[in-house]
């Protein structure tokens, strides 16, 4: 998605949705993280520059909770969309 739209540059983590810079009260680990992204900044060689920054979530990925309970309201309005779409195409 984000090399779709073109974003200038983008650092990626794989940390579960709604906590991109860490968990809460992890001011070291957060300021690591925001430092990679100002280092991308400053290193990027020109526009769609992209980065996987080398940080690991500390709960093993089968123990993890990569979504929130209760989906982000875009998410909801694009799988009606899709549903109605879909009802109409019949």
């Amino acid at each position: 998605m984000t090399e779709k739209v073109a974003v200038p540059r983008a650092a990626f983590i794989q940390y579960p949705f709604g906590r991109q810079i860490g968990d809460v009260g992890d001011r070291e680990g957060q300021r690591r993280i925001c430092g990679g992204m100002a280092d991308l900044l400053e290193s990027a060689k020109g526009p769609n520059t992209y980065v996987h920054l080398p940080y690991e979530w500390p709960e093993p990925p089968d123990q993890t909770k990569w979504r929130p309970d209760t989906p982000a309201p875009v998410f909801l309005k694009r799988m009606k969309e899709e549903e109605e779409a879909r009802a109409a195409a019949k």
